[in-house]
């Protein structure tokens, strides 16, 4: 095992040939070994000098705790082996001839391609809604409209989407995708999004990103997991070029206050975002002073290029009578003007859509309406027996109207 660690400090070439050596030595011997193990415990016979016997229980519960065993230094080594490390950077000079790239953007001044992007907001606000409808309007080759019941669909420029969720079931997704349609019916294409949205339950597969070592130790640095590392190869397998990795929580598996645990996974996404051209949007809560930004470390806000938040918004919170209204906001791009907030209009459906106005006064007064309808509308809610109760939406709508 001290070639792993070895490996760690050596240069980057030395490194790559201790991986090939590892993989041909370690984890071949290793998974030799294990099937050897499973092979007995589906057939305990132990042979002896007059024929066979059967294995005791003793015997038995000894090779599953050996073959637990090799799981784990298998599952250990090829965390290792898979860890990215992308190759050693190039000289390159600031000043090259010809035109200077232009930023490109998936969504003008709000979303830029190839990207890591955080989007926060409150639990229960509909911020996964807002992504799908994201994902589904860039399936149908119009992203800027994913909020715009007016919007146009344009085939030539559809994208693939991978809407990977620690948190919603396959149920729900469709469900919501229903709502979206309805919603957006204008520029809704069955066919496009049939094609072009593809999502993955990562429950079962647990934290994408994780310590290096069991020890727990503050200053263990992380890696991607074997779930990750699957997931990113699968985004890059089946084509899709923007990735939603819903939420924070759920993806990473270090200390979120700790901004030598952050730094490293968002450089990590970052530098794969740019690398196989990918979007990844990254869905978290909002920290617990209630002034923006991202449960935990700074780094949540420093660490990206971009972030948006979702907020219910109130001009005096000390002014009862003044309506709250939700609003999208453009927290952060450091390759464009920060842009007026958006203000949203929720429907009972759960979705929203960009209130519309010939100012940002009309546009906030119509949010304030719909938003005190809204709430009215799920406090005095009673589902017939008819209905899908289990229908998260009308439980979250209930949730954030108490």
């Amino acid at each position: 095992m001290t070639d792993i660690y070895t490996a760690q400090t050596d240069n980057h070439q030395d490194r790559t040939e201790a991986i090939r050596k590892l993989r041909e030595s370690m984890q071949v011997s290793l998974r030799a070994e294990l099937a050897e193990k499973l092979a007995f415990l589906k057939n305990p016979i132990i042979p002896t000098e007059n024929g066979e016997k059967d294995a005791t229980s003793q015997e038995i519960n000894q090779t599953t705790a050996e073959a637990i065993h090799l799981y784990e230094q298998i599952d250990s080594n090829e965390a290792f082996l898979k860890s990215w490390t992308p190759a050693p950077p190039e000289n390159l000079p600031v000043i090259t001839e010809g035109k200077t790239p232009l930023p490109d953007w998936l969504i003008e001044h709000w979303l830029p391609r190839n990207e890591l992007t955080v989007f926060s907001g409150m639990g229960g606000t509909g911020k996964s809604h807002i992504m799908l409808s994201l994902a589904i309007a860039a399936a149908c080759g119009c992203p800027e409209a994913y909020l715009d019941t007016q919007g146009t669909a344009n085939p030539e420029q559809e994208e693939k989407t991978m809407f990977a969720s620690w948190e919603d079931s396959y149920a729900s997704i469709q469900r919501r995708t229903k709502r979206v349609e309805a919603q957006f019916a204008k520029w809704f294409d069955q066919n496009s999004v049939a094609s072009n949205v593809i999502y993955r339950d990562m429950k079962p597969q647990g934290q994408i990103w994780v310590p290096a070592s069991d020890t727990g130790h503050i200053a263990n640095r992380g890696i991607m997991s074997n779930a990750g590392h699957e997931l990113l190869d699968s985004c890059i397998n089946d084509g899709a070029s923007i990735l939603i990795l819903d939420s924070i929580a759920a993806v990473f598996g270090q200390d979120l206050n700790s901004a030598a645990h952050v730094r490293p996974f968002l450089n990590y996404l970052s530098a794969w975002a740019n690398e196989h051209l990918v979007t990844i949007i990254l869905i978290g809560h909002p920290n617990k002073t209630g002034q923006g930004g991202v449960s935990g470390s700074v780094d949540w806000h420093n660490g990206v290029r971009s972030r948006w938040e979702l907020d219910e918004i109130k001009e005096d919170k000390d002014d009862k009578d003044i309506e709250p209204y939700y609003a999208l906001i453009h927290a952060k791009a450091n390759d464009a003007p920060t842009m007026p907030n958006i203000p949203l209009i929720r429907n009972t459906n759960g979705i929203y859509e960009q209130a519309t106005g010939t100012s940002l006064e009309q546009k906030v007064k119509k949010a304030k309406k719909e938003h005190k309808e809204y709430h009215e509308h799920w406090q005095n809610y009673t589902p017939s027996t008819e209905e899908d109760t289990h229908d998260e939406s009308k439980t979250d709508h209930i949730r954030v109207a108490v």
